[in-house]
């Protein structure tokens, strides 16, 4: 099973392989030092099924280039370098996610790129077998013996 601490994990590590720039881990409002990154889980839906879950999240790399007026080049250079090191998939554990349609913007000097990532996710146990009906109870608080469709047995 995938957890989202594994996705930042895998994309901050991508991040460190290919950048000098270091993956700023504190809250952006807390200050930090030029140039960095800043990795964010955004868009988080998921859909649960009854042995799997399917998840869809959106992934935001935001990038502060080393000077804040003179940076138009260096956006561009990450932009682009971002661009092949999240190209096709993405490696989380021994797992290759597809990545959708890479995005990005530079806003007020600050790269943003961005992609989506969807997968479904096995539960690691079924859902009926964690939420079996084995203690219902009538209205007084008397325990009901119920029993699941697959015991059933039709008499004819």
């Amino acid at each position: 099973m995938i957890d989202y601490k594994d996705i930042k994990k895998a994309i901050n590590s991508i991040i460190g392989k290919n950048f000098t720039a270091k993956v700023n881990s504190k809250d952006i409002k807390e200050g930090f030092e030029r140039p960095s990154f800043f990795v964010k889980l955004d868009d988080i839906k998921q859909q649960a099924y009854d042995e799997q879950i399917y998840r869809s999240i959106t992934i935001r790399i935001f990038y502060f280039p080393s000077d804040r007026d003179s940076n138009s080049i260096e956006l561009i250079e990450v932009q682009q370098k971002l661009e092949e090191v999240f190209d096709l998939k993405l490696r989380i554990q021994d797992r290759f996610l597809d990545i959708d349609e890479i995005e990005s913007n530079i806003v007020d000097g600050i790269l943003e790129f961005y992609f989506s990532i969807e997968f479904y996710d096995a539960r690691d146990t079924s859902y009926a077998d964690k939420h079996r009906y084995d203690d219902v109870v009538d209205e007084h608080g008397n325990e009901i013996e119920v029993e699941m469709m697959e015991k059933l047995h039709i008499k004819e």
